[in-house]
């Protein structure tokens, strides 16, 4: 699903974002965690690339999801 506005979308643990830009498509990964004093942001880790084309999006998040083991 394609839409105008960035909506988190949950998979296996692992939320993403894919947003069209003026060259292709912003892909943003991560993991959600609960904010602590250790831990300032709410995400274990997170991922930004900026790609092209919708398959080379499409492609990228199939490693993300794959290499998630939750």
């Amino acid at each position: 699903m394609i839409a105008n506005a960035p909506t988190p979308v949950t998979n296996t643990g692992v939320d993403y974002t894919l947003t069209p830009t003026r060259v292709g498509w912003r892909l943003t990964a991560w993991e959600s965690a609960e904010v602590t004093k250790e831990r300032l942001r709410p995400f274990l880790w997170k991922f930004e690339v900026e790609l092209q084309t919708w398959d080379e999006a499409q492609t990228t998040l199939q490693v993300i999801l794959e290499g998630d083991s939750t």
